[in-house]
């Protein structure tokens, strides 16, 4: 379940001063150094020549890695960060784009088959479902960091995620409101691209607000309805939720 006491206490602890600093902090936590050999045996040798140049893969190789490549992703939030760099790096050396386009392919179709094949599916500190958010979230942030719009010709890999990432957050609050760790992992999602979403996707963020008001008024567990209003108050300060209103929500680490 996201966030642990333990990790609120060391937020507060650190002089943290909002929930971006938090969701960063939280991520410390679980970063993991990416080692290849977390794969397949099998598949080690093939990321490490797509690391060195994707180019000379044959086009089915590209394509089958991304699967191999998300399934680990999937495994948990601490497997995001490093897999979506382990992304950005293959993307960036790819001159046909055949591994991105077969990502932002199997990143659309994987959101369409969440329920079978994503949620309610453990893994980690949370499901599936959420370790895809994550993953989701840290390729839009690298997107926009690495700033590689120049190389992608017609396709736009950073809106395009963005926007599946948004159907995930409005799945997460689609009533009823039952799963506690969607909740939470949809807080720290927009913390991270709350803005992005209020620039560039406004009406699916009218939308997103609008169900979680909704999920608050509707009757949904206390654990819940505290999370929905921490995102309604996330929102009301421009995506900057104080630390003193963590503490607030969670007393236990006064």
């Amino acid at each position: 379940m996201l966030p642990s006491y333990v990790d609120l206490q060391l937020y507060i602890h650190t002089g943290a001063t909002d929930s971006r600093n938090l969701a960063d902090k939280l991520k410390s936590i679980v970063k993991e150094e990416l080692d290849v050999t977390i794969f397949p045996d099998d598949q080690q040798t093939i990321i490490k020549a797509a690391l060195e140049d994707p180019n000379q893969l044959p086009t089915r190789t590209l394509m089958d890695l991304v699967k191999t490549i998300m399934e680990k992703a999937v495994e948990g939030i601490k497997y995001s960060e490093p897999i979506a760099k382990l992304c950005i790096s293959i993307i960036e050396n790819e001159k046909k784009q055949t591994f991105l386009e077969t990502l932002l392919n199997t990143c659309q179709q994987w959101y369409q088959e969440r329920d079978k094949i994503l949620r309610g599916i453990k893994a980690g500190d949370g499901t599936r479902f959420t370790a895809f958010m994550w993953f989701l979230t840290e390729m839009c942030g690298h997107l926009k960091r690495h700033q590689l719009k120049e190389n992608f010709k017609s396709l736009q890999p950073e809106l395009t995620l963005l926007s599946i990432l948004a159907k995930c957050c409005q799945a997460c609050v689609s009533l009823p409101i039952k799963c506690l760790s969607e909740t939470e992992c949809l807080f720290f999602v927009l913390t991270s691209i709350g803005r992005d979403l209020e620039s560039e996707l406004p009406q699916q963020l009218e939308q997103l607000l609008a169900s979680v008001r909704d999920g608050f008024l509707t009757g949904s567990s206390a654990s819940v309805r505290r999370t929905l209003l921490q995102l309604i108050e996330l929102h009301a300060s421009n995506w900057q939720l104080p630390g003193s209103s963590v503490l607030y929500y969670y007393p236990r680490i006064k």
